[in-house]
Parts: C-alpha cells; sequence; structure tokens
C-alpha cells in the first residue's frame, strides 16, 4: 500500500487571521501543527486532495500547492516539501 500520509508546509501573510485558518483546517478535518511563521498541515493524502482540489499524486517535491480561495488573504503559500533523507 503506497504511503498515505503527507505533510505540507503552510506560510502565513502578514496580520493573517489565524485562527481562521485553524478552524478552516479543523472543520475538515486536517491536522496541524504551529511552526515559527505557519503551520506544518498533515494528514490522509485522500482527504488533502480533497480539501485543497489538486492530486499530490501528481506533484513532484519541492513543489507549491495552490491556495485554497478562502484562504488567500491569511496564507502566502502552501508547499509540498522534499522527503526526509535518514543518514547514517
Amino acid at each position: 500500500m503506497p504511503d498515505q500520509h503527507r505533510e505540507l508546509i503552510l506560510q502565513w501573510r502578514a496580520n493573517a487571521d489565524t485562527n481562521k485558518v485553524r478552524e478552516w483546517l479543523k472543520e475538515r478535518g486536517i491536522d496541524f501543527m504551529a511552526m515559527h511563521s505557519g503551520l506544518l498541515i498533515c494528514g490522509n493524502k485522500e482527504l488533502l486532495n480533497q480539501h485543497l482540489q489538486i492530486s499530490l499524486d501528481d506533484i513532484t517535491p519541492p513543489a507549491r500547492i495552490p491556495i485554497p480561495a478562502a484562504l488567500e488573504n491569511d496564507v502566502t503559500s502552501i508547499m509540498l516539501p522534499s522527503p526526509r533523507h535518514i543518514h547514517a
């Protein structure tokens, strides 16, 4: 089974209504963790695909994800980062 978990990085705009964005994510069942200048968005790939209206399978990281219209005033970017590599 392919990996179903995805992590995205959301960056705030200056003067963002961060509570509005958090509520939008919560209402859609998307998990997040606070970061210094944004959020780490994480969750099931299909759930993220549905609410971001994009197929994460069709994107090669690192890549910018289109910002949903409801978040455009508060979010400057959403990024799919490159996969992490374990160094031994």
